[in-house]
């Protein structure tokens, strides 16, 4: 299957801690959702597109511990999610939250709302020009003290793009 997806171009200005990035003016992308591949397969593909993110984020080297056995690295960055309507992705409804804590197994992040998808598309830009997209199956949310959705989930695949 192939599609456009629409992303913000990299000259918008990032979001602050208390904010989130202001409505985004779409760029096209084409990319595909394939069937899923066997879980090895795809957890290789996911562990290797989120290593180069750190790589190109210069993440820092502190990591968070916590009970979990995977770890986890700061990424307070912006996002931007895509729905998805089974395995059709709402690219109309694209729209960008702001990163929290991102492992080689999955992601939370921020929102000003709480959010009826299932399952989007993370959409990461590492360097100018160059996007990753890794399908997320949310699967918390809660309500913070500052008046902040944190959500979460994990990674099931990664999301070829041609640009």
């Amino acid at each position: 299957m192939t599609l456009l997806l629409e992303s913000a171009p990299s000259e918008s200005p990032a979001p602050t801690a208390n904010e989130l990035a202001p409505p985004i003016e779409p760029a096209r992308h084409e990319c595909s959702v394939k069937p899923m591949s066997p879980r090895g397969l795809a957890d290789r593909d996911i562990r290797d597109s989120v290593r180069m993110l750190f790589h190109y984020q210069n993440t820092p080297s502190r990591i968070t511990t916590d009970r979990r056995q995977n770890q986890r690295h700061p990424y307070p960055y912006p996002i931007e999610l895509t729905p998805m309507d089974g395995d059709v992705p709402l690219t109309e409804q694209t729209f960008a939250v702001l990163g929290k804590h991102l492992s080689e197994y999955g992601l939370d992040f921020y929102c000003d709302q709480p959010l009826p998808y299932r399952r989007v598309i993370a959409w990461f830009e590492p360097q100018k020009g160059r996007r990753i997209g890794l399908l997320l199956d949310l699967s918390w949310c809660r309500f913070n003290k500052f008046g902040w959705y944190e959500n979460g989930g994990r990674f099931l695949q990664v999301v070829r793009t041609a640009v």
